[in-house]
Parts: structure tokens; sequence; C-alpha cells
């Protein structure tokens, strides 16, 4: 699914929002400028949602894991009010952002690119120079920076640092190796 979104996003990024993952974590509009989301747990939500854009959150999970210690009632009371206010966010979106069922919190789709989906892009696609610009602009940046809820948040995006990590070095590697073809290739020719 993942080399599918890559591949059905393009260009088009550029003319919607734009979320940043890297360092502490901002929404952007279509004209570059800072969306603000005063809630922190909303932050958080969409936050979490954008780092792994792919996977749809348990409801259950995310009111325990931003919510820790809170009575089960008042964690998912806490939960509802926060999807109220992302929602409100994204109302004036002519796609939907969020799909909210009884169960899952999820991202819909390509509604907000980030600048780790689109580093793996650019490796994806072989954008080599793109992709050490992006590396760059990165550089020394942990994932969703200043982010705190407690010890299971944390392993949470522990968890997600490491693999991101192990993702991003499996196409870096690949993209170096393929980089040292083509000069071997041209340096025969």
């Amino acid at each position: 699914m993942k080399e599918r979104r890559l591949r059905d996003i393009g260009d088009s990024h550029t003319k919607q929002m734009h979320a940043s993952v890297f360092g502490i974590f901002r929404l952007k509009d279509k004209h570059a400028q800072d969306i603000v989301i005063s809630n922190r747990r909303a932050r958080a939500i969409l936050a979490m949602l954008c780092l792994a854009p792919d996977e749809p959150l348990e409801r259950e999970f995310v009111s325990h894991l931003l919510w820790p210690g809170r009575f089960e009632a008042q964690a998912k009371a806490s939960l509802r009010q926060c999807l109220l206010e992302l929602s409100k966010l994204f109302a004036d979106q002519k796609d939907p952002v969020l799909l909210v069922s009884r169960n899952q919190i999820s991202l819909i789709g390509t509604a907000i690119p980030t600048d780790l989906f689109c580093l793996e892009r650019s490796l994806a696609q072989a954008n080599y120079n793109k992709a050490a610009d992006q590396l760059t602009t990165i550089a020394g940046r942990k994932l969703l920076d200043q982010l705190n809820f407690g010890e299971a948040f944390a392993q949470w995006l522990d968890n997600h640092r490491i693999q991101t990590e192990q993702r991003l070095k499996t196409a870096v590697t690949a993209g170096l190796a393929a980089l040292d073809e083509r000069k071997s290739t041209t340096e025969y020719n």
C-alpha cells in the first residue's frame, strides 16, 4: 500500500496542506502558512496519523496513549473533543482529510503529505539530488520531537522512529548502490 501511495500522489502535494514530522510537528496550508492547532493532544493525534498514514489508529488505543491514568469514559470524551476540533479545522477542505469511525481514526490517502513522505518518494523515484537536499534539510531532527504524553506514547514513538530509520537506511543504501552502478556503467562505456 505504501508503494502505491508513493506513486499515486504525483506532484499534487504542492497544491494542498503539508506537514513536517521531522522536528516539531507543523502543519502548513497550501500557501505555506502555519495552521495552528492549539489543542496539543489533537495536534498529537494528527501527528501520529501523519507519521504512519497507512496505519489506522484504534480509538481505544489512542485514548489510553494520550490520556494515561484517566478513567476510560473521561479519556474517550476527551478523544471525541479532539476529533471534533480536528473536523472543524478541516471543514473548509475540498476533500476529506480524516476518516473517523466508531473504532478507528485514519488519514485519508494523500490528504496531508509530509516531509517524510516526500523524502521516501524521492528515494523511490530515484530522484537522488532532491533526496539529498531533503536529507540535508531534516538532518539532526528527531521524528515528532517534543511530543510527550507518558511512557506508553514514548514507546509507540520509539518503535515508529526505529521503523522509519530502518526504511530510510534501506532506501538510501539502495540509492547509493544504484548511483554506484550508474557510475561504474558510465566509466566503462
